[in-house]
């Protein structure tokens, strides 16, 4: 019950915030009131479980988004799925300033979010298992953005289950390679 409750307040943020970002962006912000949506594969700390990530954002400002972050990871004999609300900050390191095209390219971010964590779990003789806990995640990652619109990248998350969900209570994951499109 207490997991939804707080699911519910952070939606209900996240459209204020979205909603506050679009009648107050007079900063002038290039990135400010876009979308984006970034799709990425890689794995999790458990080697036999193929990762694949969804992240669908807002830009509250250049610097600063919020979005629904989908975590999928399936495996042999398990499979987990992991919704976040998450937010992402890309720090100024002065790279905009840079002279060399590679580094005015890349965009270093610090990400971080609440959710649920699910796993399915294939047990002996055709039995399953299930179980749901709170989740709190943090990471990093890069976008190189290769114009106005697309980016490719990296990211690591580091899943936090504080209940534990059959024994797991920290889940590494890392999409090796992502595309971004921004709209």
């Amino acid at each position: 019950m207490i997991v939804r409750t707080i699911f519910c307040v952070l939606v209900s943020a996240l459209c204020v915030g979205m909603a506050n970002a679009q009648s107050t962006d007079a900063r002038g912000s290039d990135d400010a009131g876009r979308f984006s949506v970034r799709a990425g594969m890689g794995f999790t700390s458990d080697p036999e479980t193929f990762l694949t990530g969804f992240d669908f954002s807002y830009a509250l400002r250049r610097d600063w988004e919020v979005g629904l972050l989908l975590q999928i990871g399936a495996g042999d004999r398990k499979t987990l799925v992991a919704p976040t609300i998450n937010t992402r900050f890309y720090p100024d390191f002065g790279l905009q300033r840079s002279k060399n095209d590679f580094v005015r390219g890349l965009r270093p971010f610090l990400h971080g979010g609440l959710g649920l964590m699910h796993y399915d779990l294939d047990l002996p003789n055709r039995r399953d298992a299930d179980d749901t806990e709170f989740l709190m995640n943090m990471g990093v990652g890069a976008d190189f953005q290769l114009n106005e619109h697309f980016s490719v990248g990296t990211q690591m998350t580091f899943n936090v289950i504080p209940d534990g969900v059959f024994g797991d209570k920290f889940v590494y994951s890392w999409q090796l390679a992502t595309a971004t499109y921004r709209f």
